[in-house]
């Protein structure tokens, strides 16, 4: 098991948060250079008539699939995901 998480999540907020609760961590985000180009405003657009609860269940199961993704792509070793939305 490795000794950190990756962190899918651009808010400093979540990462502080896990700072404080001392876990270790590894922002796992998209479009760093050397990475392909991800459009990850377009995962969270919601769909005509759309509940809260499914909107957050379907953009954060997408959010995960790009993390999972991306960290394949750019061959980092495995470790768990952290992938979130409110």
């Amino acid at each position: 098991m490795p000794d950190f998480i990756y962190l899918a999540s651009q808010s400093p907020r979540r990462s502080q948060l896990l700072e404080q609760l001392g876990v270790c961590h590894e922002l796992l985000l998209p479009n760093v250079d050397g990475d392909e180009a991800e459009d990850a405003e377009a995962i969270e657009a919601a769909l005509a008539g759309e509940a809260p609860t499914a909107y957050v269940e379907r953009v954060t199961g997408l959010k995960l699939d790009a993390a999972v993704a991306r960290r394949a792509r750019r061959g980092l070793p495995d470790a768990p995901i952290l992938c979130s939305d409110t």
